[in-house]
């Protein structure tokens, strides 16, 4: 049989309009923690982010090391797609994809071959760096990370 808790019922609507919030900032204004509160929604954007468009999958790592160092790579791909999401304006499936149409092939005596697609051309342009070549040798291609460093450190520091 159903039954109505009209007291509990009227307990709950007499809360009705409050936020209860579980926190161990006990220093922080209630403005504060509604800020930070507000701002999780990143967090969880980031391990979606990482999740489905990077296609990070849980790896079975035990030792501290590793652990720490599988944290530092998905870190760093999320810092990665971040920074070009905001250069270039595009979801970050999308850069994910163009990141990975990029590959260099050691050909050996200092030369690599360099497989890159057309749509390199929007993250190349919005760097201002270009590796626009078949070939590359080992000299111009540290002179491209080199750009390439330069030009996100002046998007990140702008002076």
């Amino acid at each position: 049989m159903l039954s109505l808790d009209t007291v509990k019922l009227a307990d709950d609507a007499a809360l009705d309009g409050y936020w209860l919030l579980h926190t161990s900032r006990t220093g922080a204004s209630d403005p504060e923690l509604l800020a930070h509160y507000a701002q999780l929604w990143q967090i969880e954007d980031a391990f979606r982010v990482t999740k489905t468009e990077l296609r990070a999958r849980p790896v079975y790592v035990r030792t501290p090391a590793h652990i720490e160092a599988h944290f530092a790579i998905c870190f760093l791909a999320l810092l990665t797609v971040r920074l070009l999401r905001n250069l270039l304006d595009m979801p970050a499936g999308q850069i994910a994809d163009r990141m990975a149409e990029l590959s260099v092939s050691d050909a050996g005596d200092g030369y690599h071959l360099v497989n890159r697609t057309r749509a390199w051309d929007q993250i190349d342009q919005a760097l201002g760096t270009s590796l626009d070549t078949k070939w590359a040798t080992d000299q111009r291609l540290r002179q491209w990370r080199r750009e390439t460093t330069a030009a996100i450190r002046a998007h990140l520091l702008p002076t």
